[in-house]
């Protein structure tokens, strides 16, 4: 987290409502949302109101509402089970090839590890890999 979003949160004391999504979330994040509008014509909703989950997005199939990728920001300790308390942005997506690397790709954080992983959105995998993985998520779903 930079310098000026620490200000920032300092200054207001909560991250309110989705106000400082844009400043939290990644240029990964960001492009990966904006590509999956464009592919599937679908925007994250957020359903949850709890102040830890309120920023936690769910991408919906149009057909059949089911939730195809859940984008979040987590600690990476809890994919790595370690003690990295960095934020990251991830995002779960069902798969059945489960191409887990335990770099960038792991068993899905908070969802079933036997259908579901969870990819972080930080670079190391390119946007073309990872639309593939939520083209597969998408089918899986569909």
């Amino acid at each position: 987290m930079s310098n000026q979003t620490t200000i920032l949160l300092g200054a207001t004391g909560e991250v309110g409502g989705h106000i400082l999504q844009e400043l939290l979330n990644s240029p990964a994040y960001q492009t990966i949302t904006e590509l999956i509008k464009q592919k599937y014509h679908v925007k994250p909703d957020f359903p949850w109101h709890s102040k830890q989950n309120q920023d936690n997005g769910v991408f919906r199939h149009l057909d059949s509402g089911k939730w195809f990728g859940l984008i979040m920001n987590i600690k990476r300790s809890l994919l790595t089970k370690d003690n990295d308390e960095q934020f990251v942005d991830v995002i779960n997506l069902k798969s059945n090839s489960l191409p887990i690397d335990a770099k960038s790709i792991f068993p899905a954080y908070h969802m079933n590890h036997r259908y579901w992983i969870s990819v972080v959105l930080d670079d190391r995998l390119s946007d073309d890999t990872i639309m593939k993985m939520i083209g597969e998520s998408f089918v899986l779903i569909g």
